[in-house]
């Protein structure tokens, strides 16, 4: 094509390690592609200033989460009604200000999924 590369299909996989096969995990094993494990610890966060210490925003979200998923079991054992997670967040002091936050947020949220589903 005029020497331009171009893209087809998907750049990665998710949840190749769950208890449901999905297809297109099937596929690319079939195929013999080429594949890269990764539990997302390696990310980098590359903003205009270069590459980001992340790790103090990381810890912060730790904690927090640690706080809302405590809420939650909390809640479940007194008979409430179900909230998001994005409300026991706030309730437990997150507020996301940055592309950054959001980033360790929705890394961090992936592991909650993972323990619940």
């Amino acid at each position: 094509m005029s020497g331009l590369n171009v893209k087809l299909g998907a750049n990665w996989v998710e949840g190749v390690s769950g208890p449901l096969v999905i297809p297109i995990w099937t596929m690319a094993q079939k195929l013999n592609f080429t594949t890269h494990a990764t539990n997302y610890d390696d990310a980098l966060q590359l903003l205009e200033g270069g590459i980001v210490d992340k790790s103090n925003v990381k810890a912060l979200f730790k904690s927090k989460r640690e706080a809302a998923e405590e809420m939650m079991k909390s809640r479940m054992e007194a008979g409430l009604e179900d909230i998001s997670v994005r409300t026991l967040l706030q309730l437990v002091g997150w507020h996301p200000t940055s592309a950054l936050h959001d980033n360790i947020e929705y890394m961090g949220l992936l592991n909650i999924y993972k323990i619940y589903l």
